[in-house]
């Protein structure tokens, strides 16, 4: 009798967690959070044919340490779903700082942070942003991190075979323009 209350317990505990996360992350879906100074920079849906966006929410960024404590700065998170593969989600985080070198010492802060290594450079060799840096293991997919101004953006996505990688850096390039054109750079 024990054994079944216990485990009845339990079922209704998860089921009530479970409900509470669905209910959550619709409300975040919903939210579509910005911050002004990103608007014009953030992606629309016209920009990224064959998706969908999935929610706009606030993203906290590490950006250094301080007595061992990560210190945070809040910025947009993008989800955008593949429409021919739902399992593809390419994640887009922004982020806005008080000037290039903030930017700059967040952006290294944030990929030395992160479990996979990243080096510094593009997929093409190509220049991207005023500094850009590369998951180097492949095997986890891609992920670009890259500072155009005072303006940080890291685009990633776990599931990219490597064909599909250069696909980040293209998404990467319609930011930049994005971030020129509304600093008039």
């Amino acid at each position: 009798m024990l054994r079944k209350t216990v485990f009845s317990s339990m079922l209704l505990f998860f089921m009530i967690a479970i409900g509470t996360a669905l209910v959550a992350e619709e409300d975040v879906k919903d939210e579509k959070f910005t911050l002004p100074e990103l608007e014009k920079v953030l992606l629309a849906e016209s920009e990224m044919p064959e998706h969908r966006l999935g929610y706009q929410h606030k993203r906290s960024w590490p950006i250094g340490m301080k007595e061992d404590i990560v210190q945070e700065r809040i910025g947009v998170g993008q989800s955008w779903v593949s429409s021919s593969r739902p399992e593809i989600k390419i994640r887009v985080n922004y982020c806005v700082f008080n000037s290039n070198q903030e930017a700059l010492d967040a952006a290294t802060f944030y990929v030395s942070f992160m479990q996979c290594p990243f080096k510094e450079g593009s997929l093409t060799g190509l220049p991207l942003g005023d500094k850009s840096w590369i998951a180097t293991q492949q095997s986890q997919g891609a992920a670009i991190m890259t500072v155009r101004g005072n303006k940080a953006v890291l685009i990633g996505n776990s599931l990219y075979r490597e064909g599909e990688r250069k696909h980040l850096e293209d998404i990467t390039r319609i930011i930049i323009a994005k971030i020129d054109k509304s600093t008039g750079i």
